[in-house]
């Protein structure tokens, strides 16, 4: 494994189109089993709130 830390972003509103297909239901347990299994294979994982894009990417910077 290359990395140890992954940067995980919350959920934005979520909307269907041709890529996803999935319910909004589905999509959050989806979401949360990505988050379970990065926690279970050992990751350091770091969660990005919903915020504008100047504060995540100071978050993220911050965490590299």
């Amino acid at each position: 494994r290359r990395k140890q830390k992954v940067f995980f972003l919350e959920m934005f509103s979520y909307k269907n189109d041709y890529a996803r297909t999935e319910n909004v239901q589905d999509a959050k347990k989806i979401h949360l089993q990505i988050w379970k299994t990065y926690k279970e294979l050992g990751y350091k994982v770091v969660k990005i709130p919903r915020m504008n894009v100047e504060k995540r990417t100071k978050i993220i910077l911050k965490n590299i």
